[in-house]
């Protein structure tokens, strides 16, 4: 018996390193903070494919890295008062709209005053550091950017919801033609394997959906935080098939019991990706 699990032990040995000799390593990262979030993103688009960099994001910027592994910034973008109070929502646009080649980027901005704060969401070219469109007035409240075809007439459109501010009475949709014909047009697999879209509506009362969609099959974790950044539900810890989806929130804790009034956050985990999103309950 002992001889046997000798020979089994070498068995697995030598499986283990005709394994790892299949594998070298490629390169090796500079250090990176601990508090600072990176990864790749698809970026510069190259015929029918969209080229990644990485990218790091920390309280006081985004940075785009050069091409490579050297981790050197490329471009960078630093976040206003406002968007820091915010919460650091940056996010891709997960399309060009200006014909550059590159992916635009869009930042929510947060302004304090009366019972609800006022946001306000910039799109931007990090390459060039223009803003291609900003909404920031005292009157409104502004929702995040959508990029599409609304009309069916080839061309997208980008899409910002804004509500009256801070009565939140009524929604308005703001349709604006960016020129870019759809034809041809392919979405890169990377940027699309995992997205979560801002819920509807918003603000809310009593309950509200939220979108989302994975590429591959596996468990997708969505749970809801309060101002302060503590947990207070869990709307989804499910595993989900590859496609788009859905769940709802009716506004209630882990008791079941109503949350009052405020700004409240949404974050999705799936397959080692996390992504955050704000909302707002008003009763």
């Amino acid at each position: 018996m002992k001889k046997i699990l000798i020979v089994a032990a070498l068995i697995w040995l030598a499986a283990s390193v005709k394994l790892n000799a299949q594998l070298s390593l490629e390169a090796t990262t500079p250090g990176i903070n601990y508090y600072t979030l990176c990864g790749w993103l698809s970026f510069e688009k190259n015929g029918d494919t969209w080229e990644t960099r990485a990218y790091t994001l920390d309280s006081i910027k985004f940075v785009i890295m050069q091409e490579g592994y050297q981790m050197s910034p490329a471009y960078t973008y630093n976040f206003t008062a406002a968007e820091r109070l915010g919460g650091l929502l940056l996010y891709s646009l997960q399309q060009d709209i200006t014909g550059d080649g590159i992916t635009e980027f869009y930042v929510t901005g947060m302004y304090e005053g009366g019972q609800y704060d006022r946001q306000s969401v910039k799109i931007f070219d990090i390459v060039t550091g223009n803003v291609i469109i900003e909404r920031n007035t005292q009157n409104f409240y502004f929702s995040t950017p959508t990029v599409l075809d609304s009309d069916n007439d080839g061309v997208l459109e980008c899409v910002i919801l804004k509500y009256d501010y801070p009565s939140f009475m009524n929604h308005y949709y703001e349709v604006y033609n960016t020129g870019i014909s759809t034809t041809g047009m392919k979405k890169d697999p990377f940027m699309t394997n995992f997205e979560l879209k801002q819920n509807y509506p918003n603000p809310f009362n009593p309950s509200t959906t939220i979108n989302f969609s994975v590429s591959t099959p596996g468990m997708v974790n969505i749970d809801v935080f309060d101002s302060k950044g503590e947990r207070i539900n869990t709307i989804s810890n499910n595993y989900y098939e590859a496609g788009s989806h859905s769940v709802s929130w009716d506004g209630r804790n882990t008791a079941g019991v109503k949350v009052s009034s405020g700004i409240y956050f949404y974050q999705m985990r799936a397959d080692n990706n996390i992504s955050t999103r704000k909302m707002i309950l008003v009763k």
